[in-house]
């Protein structure tokens, strides 16, 4: 069976290796677990260099739930996960919706979802700001977005790399968004097809590795553009202009810089 990048389409791929299902994302121990003895391949496409497996495809709620996203998961594998990778962001995430408010609709009310949201405390930091995001999450069999809703703002932090269908996110994602909406989300760019790089990392849901290029073919194919900030990333369906995009470079750079000093300081 020929296989095709889950991106573009393309089918000259390159498989570059294998690792263990319960390799984590963790540079000081990757196998908090030992290993499973069971493999996982990985391969990437030569035309836009997306990394990706398949070896996980058709998998359901269910077993995302209890493979992967389990207790173990927040205690072992990603502890930021349900609180301070959140309150870490927060305060950037409030300063991109004040900035994108104000450029595309006159600092009109706009509808705002943060997608991926896991426990939602995303919602309850806006809300505690007196903002309003709805909060939903492909992976929670609770979790559902009300009828015919569009949203002006999408944030879909940490959510890239664990969908196994990248196609199937951005179909959800322009169902979701109205015509002048901005998708802002995180993901690290691969550079190379490095199979050491702990990133790529099956017990932390990290199956599918995005370049630059595929993240600019997987934006065309569903009707968005894409634009690289400092370190988030951003869909649009319209083409934004070069002073939103400055600002929201600055506001990024400057939470960080002052996120970093504090660190410093308070380590100090």
């Amino acid at each position: 069976m020929t296989i095709l990048c889950k991106v573009c389409g393309h089918n000259s791929l390159t498989n570059i290796g294998s690792v263990d299902s319960d390799r984590a994302n963790n540079p000081i121990d990757p196998f908090p677990f030992g290993k499973t003895g069971v493999d996982i391949n990985y391969w990437q496409c030569e035309s836009c260099s997306f990394i990706f497996t398949k070896d996980w495809d058709g998998k359901d709620a269910s077993f995302w739930q209890e493979e992967i996203y389990n207790s173990d998961y927040v205690e072992h594998v990603d502890p930021e996960y349900n609180s301070i990778r959140s309150d870490l962001l927060t305060p950037v995430l409030l300063s991109f919706a004040k900035i994108i408010s104000k450029s595309l609709f006159a600092n009109g009310a706009i509808d705002m979802l943060d997608y991926g949201s896991g426990t939602c405390r995303l919602h309850d930091n806006f809300k505690a700001a007196g903002k309003e995001v709805h909060s939903y999450d492909p992976y929670s069999l609770k979790s559902t977005i009300p009828t015919n809703k569009i949203y002006n703002l999408v944030f879909a932090i940490e959510v890239f790399e664990h969908e196994v269908q990248p196609k199937f996110l951005m179909n959800n994602l322009a169902r979701l968004t109205a015509e002048d909406a901005v998708v802002i989300f995180s993901t690290k760019l691969s550079k190379d097809s490095n199979l050491d790089w702990k990133y790529i990392a099956p017990r932390n849901g990290h199956l599918s590795i995005y370049s630059k290029q595929s993240l600019h073919a997987l934006a065309s194919s569903s009707g968005f553009m894409y634009q690289r900030l400092a370190f988030f990333h951003v869909f649009s369906k319209r083409k934004l202009s070069s002073r939103l995009i400055l600002n929201l470079v600055l506001s990024e750079v400057k939470h960080r810089f002052y996120r970093e000093l504090n660190k410093r300081v308070f380590n100090k």
